[in-house]
């Protein structure tokens, strides 16, 4: 008889490209980048669809994502 070797599986995480800016990122929870680093926003009615920022209110970045939603 032979041992039995057990690992736990993770699958690889992939780069993807960034629908806003371009740049690549490895996707966290639900396409969106683990940390916020994407410098571009997509305001709808004043508000920033990703991240919720309004459109006059500071310099924070946004999160990349691969959604176009």
């Amino acid at each position: 008889m032979g041992n039995l070797c057990i690992r736990e599986y993770e699958p690889p995480i992939y780069n993807k490209k960034c629908i806003k800016c371009g740049d690549m990122f490895k996707p966290s929870y639900g396409g969106f980048s683990h940390r916020k680093s994407c410098r571009e926003h997509v305001f709808i009615l004043n508000k920033c669809k990703y991240c919720g920022k309004k459109i006059n209110s500071g310099g924070w970045n946004c999160y990349h994502s691969v959604y176009k939603n």
